[in-house]
């Protein structure tokens, strides 16, 4: 022993072998002061390790039920804007009468699919959250998203119009 501190001793914590990248993340969600949104929920959900493979089905099942896929629907935009205004209304229904955490899980991730399919392929602000909120929303989901939601997510998100702009108001055809 040369009396010298090691790098561990030095001030510096080690990070626990054990510690995933996910259960950090929920960690720090955890330790913000600001509120948790019912995104955190979802996006916690979708960490899980059926997280990616759970999502098409629950929206099938759920929100999008007799619909279409979600995959044709919101990815690759065949939904027309009253299609994508038609599955985040009944998201939000869906999310209001669930009955269980499975359901209203679904619904959240109904509700923002169809926002970002609004964005993405029409150009259209679906909702009257306030813009750099749903930006911040949508970039935070998007990184708990398989592909090819991740970039239907993320590509919204980043066409999302910024605070203060009147653009992306009125639905189009």
């Amino acid at each position: 022993m040369t009396g010298k501190p090691s790098s561990e001793s030095a001030g510096k914590t080690p990070w626990p072998q054990d510690m995933s990248m996910e259960k950090a993340s929920l960690f720090l969600r955890l330790g913000m002061s600001a509120p948790r949104r019912p995104v955190d929920d979802l996006i916690d959900r979708l960490n899980q390790p059926d997280g990616k493979r759970w999502l098409p089905g629950a929206l099938e099942d759920g929100p999008m039920r007799g619909m279409g896929t979600p995959l044709d629907l919101l990815v690759n935009g065949k939904a027309t804007v009253q299609q994508c205004m038609l599955i985040k209304d009944h998201s939000k229904v869906f999310v209001r009468k669930a009955m269980d955490n499975e359901a209203k899980m679904a619904g959240i991730a109904g509700y923002f699919l169809a926002i970002a399919a609004g964005l993405r392929h029409h150009g259209v602000l679906l909702t009257a959250r306030e813009r750099a909120g749903l930006r911040d929303i949508l970039l935070d989901l998007a990184e708990a998203l398989a592909e090819p939601y991740r970039a239907l997510v993320s590509q919204a998100a980043l066409s999302a119009p910024a605070a203060g702009s009147a653009a992306g108001n009125q639905p189009k055809d």
